[in-house]
């Protein structure tokens, strides 16, 4: 009997069997053979979001999840407890590097001669400092000027960038200075520097066009913390003052910009008549911007 009512026409002006119609419509919704017609269920009866966007949505929700595969035995909690992360070669910047003045600095060879400055006064040569020291006596100077073959025909023509540790020993009645040009500092020659006075902290520019320097008072930080010191010169434009990777200062007025000075120099004066002083600077990096 069933054979007979399936093999009946649907209905008198349709031809089509009612066991192919009803074949038809199992086809149209078969919903676990057809995925793209599965993803379109709604995920409940009372509840008319489809699986495909509750599966979208449960997948931004977790890549939202500042948690996520933080569990023990999780990706991201193994990742953090293997004893070798294999990162792409320098993917690592700096500023993430613990701050010392051993360390601080990454590809600069540390300091095991004397023989690449030009040296006035008391300066010693440790593997992770220069040290350069005054002793007691007003106006006692040390100085120390790095020598370059290539950088010294470019300096305050190209934009270059100075990266530096800097530590002062001896609090009160000192002046000292860690820059990019001129040891002379305003003999006659343009520099870009921080310059350090009883502790405190200033940005500042010469140039010898102008004859005059504008600097910026850096107030919340003491030069006898150890603090990373870094700036970028633009030729022509403006020099930018950073301090433990923050902007202290953009100056733009009395930019220098004649060439051939050295692309560091660190100079101490000592301005007290019973008392030593000591300026730490750690091995520094001088790149092309």
């Amino acid at each position: 009997m069933s054979t007979y009512w399936g093999v009946l026409p649907k209905s008198a002006t349709d031809a089509e069997l009612i066991e192919a119609a009803i074949e038809r419509i199992f086809q149209t919704h078969n919903f676990f053979g057809n995925v793209s017609l599965w993803g379109m269920i709604y995920k409940a009866l009372d509840n008319n979001q489809t699986i495909d966007e509750a599966i979208a949505a449960a997948i931004a929700e977790h890549e939202a999840d500042e948690a996520a595969h933080l569990g023990v035995g999780e990706s991201l909690q193994s990742h953090k407890a293997s004893a070798i992360i294999d990162h792409e070669a320098l993917s690592i910047v700096q500023d993430k590097f613990q701050q010392n003045l051993f360390n601080k600095i990454s590809n600069v060879s540390f300091f095991t001669s004397l023989d690449s400055f030009l040296i006035t006064g008391s300066v010693q040569a440790y593997c992770d400092a220069l040290v350069i020291g005054t002793v007691a006596g007003i106006g006692n100077t040390s100085a120390a000027r790095a020598n370059s073959w290539n950088l010294v025909s470019e300096i305050f023509t190209a934009n270059v960038s100075l990266e530096i540790g800097a530590q002062m020993s001896g609090s009160g009645n000192y002046t000292a200075h860690v820059g990019i040009g001129d040891i002379n500092v305003e003999a006659d020659g343009d520099l870009c520097e921080f310059k350090f006075v009883n502790d405190a902290i200033y940005c500042r520019n010469y140039s010898s066009v102008t004859g005059h320097a504008t600097e910026v008072a850096v107030s919340v930080l003491s030069a006898a913390a150890l603090h990373y010191y870094k700036i970028d010169f633009i030729a022509g434009v403006r020099c930018d003052f950073y301090i433990d990777g923050t902007l202290a200062a953009s100056i733009t007025d009395d930019l220098p910009n004649h060439a051939g000075f050295g692309p560091m120099y660190a100079k101490l004066i000592n301005n007290n008549a019973t008392n030593w002083r000591t300026l730490a600077v750690s091995p520094f990096n001088v790149n092309y911007l």
